[in-house]
């Protein structure tokens, strides 16, 4: 989906835009201000402009350490949500011997939350939840 992605942990911030498929990272320095970030997105999105506002509009000012849930990346038309810390899971790992006819528990690592519901399917079939 076309959004922005704002990883942060302690002091180091990344950004992750997605637009049309196309997907764009910046690490921007400590304090960067955030005109000079969405103006890096922008041309590496092909677009002439950008900037980072609140979900009332108004310009978001300082450095990427401002960017909340709820803010927008607006590129002409186009306005690119803003996720800070979405929850995801970063990996998913089998166990390294399968037996035919036991039962395979995958283990997920998950990011930024510490619940998560799943289905296990087989096909069209749920097998597990």
């Amino acid at each position: 989906p076309d959004r922005v992605v704002v990883n942060r942990q302690g002091d180091a911030i990344s950004l992750r835009a997605s637009l049309g498929g196309t997907e764009v990272v910046v690490n921007p320095e400590k304090g960067k201000p955030n005109a000079a970030v969405a103006s890096r997105l922008a041309k590496k999105l092909k677009h002439p402009a950008a900037c980072f506002l609140s979900g009332t509009g108004n310009a978001v000012n300082g450095d990427c350490s401002q960017l909340e849930t709820g803010h927008v990346l607006q590129l002409g038309e186009l306005a690119l949500p803003v996720l800070l810390n979405p929850p995801s899971a970063s990996a998913l790992t089998l166990p390294a011997h399968l037996m035919v006819g036991m039962p395979v528990m995958a283990k997920v690592c998950l990011e930024h939350t510490d619940v998560a519901a799943w289905r296990w399917v087989r096909g069209e079939e749920v097998v597990g939840k």
